[in-house]
């Protein structure tokens, strides 16, 4: 890093990532994200999606159908607005790509859930779950409502389902926002599980059971840019948890990826220029997680081997392999 700090910088290092105990993992991730670690009793239970579970999870006034931030739909719009809400746009505009099946017609009983997480900047989280409801049943769909499971980021609906009644063969989309609520976060485990599995309710009383994962790189948040002495300080002291992935970029244009990792909310402290041993091109950048866990990261790009070196370095080290898992799509995709 600038100034000195040291990394992977010097070349591609092939050793095993470091092991760190589970109780260790556990503990420094607990003390980052202010998460209490008591007893199992604690932790929410899974969902059966056959209906078992569906009393603990949908608490809180959602079967009684009286939550007052989950509760019935919005509007009272019976067209099909998803044409708009997913940017297709008039004649000559590309089509938006599907939206992946979430819950099958079969499943549902008539009704049918496509649905993705996306950013959705007017969200407090800056993440919104975007999904299409389509009603093949023989009677109307209404007052939609939808909780999530707890989950290590503490994710979850900050609003209603924007959808009104569907008649036979209608459908209509929408996006929720979500929020991070420190009071729905389960406690870390030594791999998080970044799927979030989600029930919904319709007015029939039905509660459907499903399961969607949240890409890690929409949890960085707008705030995650570090000051340079910042990154120096704390990158020294988080050797122990740092994990690598190399990525074959060949002739990378590094201008375009630096640009793309910003515009993803990974933010450049520093770029350098390194001849010795190497020739290479660094990125010195940070990034937050969940708008509470500090990223640091050094994005090498070897300009004889073609080869990208990402480290990653995080004092929640749970998180440090999905951050490379992230990079890995983001550049690999610039």
């Amino acid at each position: 890093p600038p100034g000195g700090a040291g990394g992977a910088g010097g070349g591609v290092v092939d050793s095993p990532q470091r092991e760190v105990s589970q109780a260790v993992m556990q503990q420094t991730a607990a003390n980052l994200l202010d998460l209490d670690l008591g007893p199992p009793s604690a932790v929410a239970p899974a969902m059966d999606p056959h209906g078992s579970g569906g009393g603990d999870l949908l608490g809180g006034g959602l079967l009684s159908g009286t939550s007052d931030v989950m509760g019935g739909g919005g509007p009272s719009s019976t067209s099909s607005g998803g044409g708009d809400l997913f940017g297709s746009g008039g004649m000559g505009s590309p089509a938006a790509p599907a939206l992946p099946e979430l819950l099958r017609s079969d499943a549902g009983n008539g009704l049918t859930v496509r649905g993705d997480f996306v950013r959705f900047p007017s969200a407090p989280s800056g993440i919104g779950f975007k999904m299409e409801l389509a009603n093949s049943a023989g009677a109307p769909l209404s007052s939609f409502a939808m909780q999530f499971n707890k989950n290590i980021f503490g994710l979850k609906p900050a609003g209603p389902i924007e959808v009104g009644q569907l008649a036979p063969g209608q459908s209509d989309a929408t996006v929720v926002p979500l929020t991070f609520q420190a009071a729905h976060r389960s406690p870390p485990e030594p791999t998080p599980n970044t799927v979030i599995k989600i029930a919904l309710k319709d007015n029939r009383g039905s509660i459907h059971f499903f399961e969607q994962t949240v890409r890690f790189e929409l949890l960085f948040s707008s705030d995650g840019k570090m000051e340079g002495k910042a990154y120096l300080s704390q990158w020294g002291t988080l050797q122990s948890s740092e994990v690598q992935a190399q990525i074959q970029v060949g002739r990378a244009n590094v201008d375009a990826i630096e640009g793309r990792l910003n515009s993803e909310h990974v933010f450049t402290v520093a770029r350098r220029q390194v001849a010795n041993p190497e020739a290479k091109d660094v990125c010195y950048m940070s990034a937050k997680v969940a708008g509470a866990v500090d990223v640091l990261l050094e994005v090498a790009f070897l300009t004889a081997s073609g080869v990208c070196v990402v480290s990653v370095r995080t004092k929640a080290s749970p998180f440090a392999g999905l951050a490379c898992d992230a990079m890995k799509r983001l550049i690999s995709s610039a």
